[in-house]
């Protein structure tokens, strides 16, 4: 997970990717001690949220990403290069049948290494709300799917 928070944002767009780091900066800057009072002010919600919000529009971007290589791979065809007049016609068919076999195979079991990653960084996230006082539910994957949802929030 460490290294998705210091790569991934980094790779997409120009701004930095460390989304701990900024969501415990968005926490330190929302929570100011008021004065003659232990008591903390209540953190802004909203640009926590946001970035909550853009970490899993990087997971499905990355779930739609892999999806379109699956997809790819399944709809290629490979035995169109291959000159039917060859010599070695029927070797080079099971040859790259084969490879289009171990393609599948590695791209099944990456959706299996995307699905834990989801999972953990969902709980990761909520461990998070929890230790800064959030409602956890502002940090699903199905919360933040919704479409309107930061306007939910915030509309009186």
């Amino acid at each position: 997970m460490e290294k998705y928070f210091h790569s991934v944002k980094q790779l997409r767009k120009p701004t930095p990717g460390l989304y701990k780091e900024y969501l415990d900066h968005v926490m330190e800057n929302t929570q100011s001690e008021k004065p003659g009072s232990s008591n903390t002010a209540p953190a802004n919600l909203y640009w926590a949220t946001m970035w909550a919000k853009d970490i899993w529009d990087e997971f499905n971007q990355l779930n739609q990403d892999y999806d379109k290589m699956f997809n790819d791979i399944e709809r290629s065809r490979l035995l169109k290069r291959i000159p039917y007049e060859s010599d070695d016609y029927w070797e080079k068919v099971e040859n790259q049948l084969e490879k289009k076999k171990i393609l599948i195979k590695s791209a099944k079991d990456l959706k299996l290494v995307l699905n834990s990653l989801n999972d953990y960084i969902e709980v990761s996230l909520k461990e998070w709300a929890w230790r800064n006082d959030l409602d956890q539910a502002f940090f699903t994957r199905e919360f933040a799917s919704g479409k309107n949802y930061i306007l939910s929030l915030f509309i009186i």
